[in-house]
């Protein structure tokens, strides 16, 4: 079983949601805020974003990391703050630029599902 790397208590970790588990339409609530480098966007956009990023680069991940997590008591939200540095290289030209992403994920329970409320991303080139 996982467990929490600041206390080392166990977690159980078997009724969180996946990326693989629902469509993000299903995940993020079309109401709420999500933005990257202050700029916010709708569901729409990011969906847009991300097809984008994924046809015209290609991307290695050099270092995934969870630096704080917090969990709701009710088990159905809480925070997470991912860290991720990675090289995109644009397929046309060869470019590649390394970045380096801090982001912060908020989950809250909306008709008893859970459901991301907030993303807020920080980009930068290193």
């Amino acid at each position: 079983m996982p467990h929490d790397l600041r206390t080392g208590v166990e977690e159980d970790h078997s009724n969180r949601i996946t990326e693989s588990d629902t469509s993000a339409e299903q995940r993020i609530q079309l109401s709420d805020e999500r933005s990257i480098n202050h700029d916010d966007h709708d569901i729409n956009g990011l969906t847009k974003g991300v097809e984008y990023a994924r046809t015209t680069t290609s991307t290695v991940l050099h270092s995934n990391e969870l630096p704080s997590n917090w969990n709701a008591p009710d088990g159905l939200g809480g925070c997470t703050v991912h860290k991720t540095v990675f090289t995109n290289t644009d397929k046309t030209s060869g470019k590649a630029i390394t970045k380096t992403s801090l982001v912060t994920t908020t989950v809250k329970a909306t008709d008893g599902k859970r459901k991301v409320a907030e993303l807020v991303e920080v980009e930068v080139e290193q």
